[in-house]
């Protein structure tokens, strides 16, 4: 079974509930999720919190939407999307925090505070465009250089990537200033 299929296969299992295909989810994408949130996490939330606590957070919320919410073709859109509702995760609790310790906490009728911003989760049709941005840059830059732009966009650091690579962590801040000029030349170029 190719990579897509096996993909396209634990999506369908994922959105009828099939408690192997959360397990297998879980699994493959985990590590994905952690690097996000150790990335984010300051060190006073860790003295509250455990990464964990925001892991299992982020696959409640994934897997506890309605089945049609979200859709992913590729694994890049779902490692993209699990990698955002971690920050936003690990973001809402430092608001809160924050919130907390200046006594300027409102309560919703849930009894969660909030600070008045609005979720920056992407929506579906925002994922797919930007998994058609990101299939293009990358066809842009050599092939040696995709797993390294991934592996960037996953969230590891560039010493995790040069230990993984054999790369150097300054060839790796070049690859990602390539990737990086290939996008603003994109965006600058006017829509046909």
């Amino acid at each position: 079974m190719n990579e897509r299929t096996d993909f396209l296969t634990l999506m369908t299992g994922l959105r009828a509930g099939e408690a192997c295909a959360v397990v297998e989810a879980c699994r493959r994408y985990e590590d994905g999720v952690l690097v996000t949130i150790r990335r984010h996490l300051t060190r006073r939330l860790r003295s509250r919190f455990d990464s964990r606590d925001f892991l299992q957070e982020v696959w409640t919320t994934f897997l506890t939407a309605p089945a049609g919410r979200y859709v992913f073709t590729t694994p890049a859109e779902l490692r993209a999307f699990l990698a955002r509702l971690a920050h936003d995760k690990v973001i809402d609790a430092a608001r809160h925090q924050a919130a907390v310790r200046f006594g300027g906490t409102r309560e919703t009728a849930g009894g969660d505070a909030i600070d008045g911003l609005t979720s920056s989760a992407p929506r579906a049709d925002e994922l797919a465009m930007a998994g058609e941005e990101w299939e293009r840059w990358l066809g842009r830059i050599s092939p040696a250089h995709r797993g390294v732009a991934a592996r960037v966009r996953d969230g590891y650091t560039h010493e995790e990537i040069a230990a993984m690579t054999g790369f150097s962590p300054r060839s790796i801040k070049r690859i990602v200033d390539r990737l990086e000029e290939v996008a603003a030349h994109d965006l600058s170029e006017p829509d046909d």
